[in-house]
């Protein structure tokens, strides 16, 4: 059931408030004509912020649809794979960020 769950959330049509558009294909966002390529865990973290903009998604569940079942993921890693995203969502200088839920887990804004 998880992985079904898994699967449906992320779609192609995906889109971040504002700019910001995932492209499946090539594990890749794009916002006006910047692309830049994303590692698979980076894709399937941030596509799972995306399809629930503004909600605070947990931490478990972002590790649950970006690792494998069974894969040991420690807080820090979770923690570095967001950082990334940050720093390349400030690259483009688009509106969205993702924010901190304390103890809790992250959300797009």
């Amino acid at each position: 059931m998880r992985a079904l769950a898994r699967r449906a959330a992320p779609r192609s049509d995906a889109r971040a408030p504002g700019a910001l558009r995932l492209d499946p294909a090539t594990h890749a966002m794009h916002a006006s004509e910047r692309v830049v390529v994303l590692t698979p865990t980076e894709f399937r973290l941030l596509a799972t912020l995306v399809a629930r903009p503004g909600d605070v998604v947990r931490r478990r569940e972002l590790i649950a649809a970006a690792w494998p079942d069974g894969a040991i993921v420690h807080d820090n890693t979770l923690d570095t794979y967001v950082r990334r995203l940050r720093r390349k969502l400030r690259e483009f200088a688009v509106d969205d960020e993702i924010a901190t839920a304390r103890g809790v887990g992250y959300s797009l804004r």
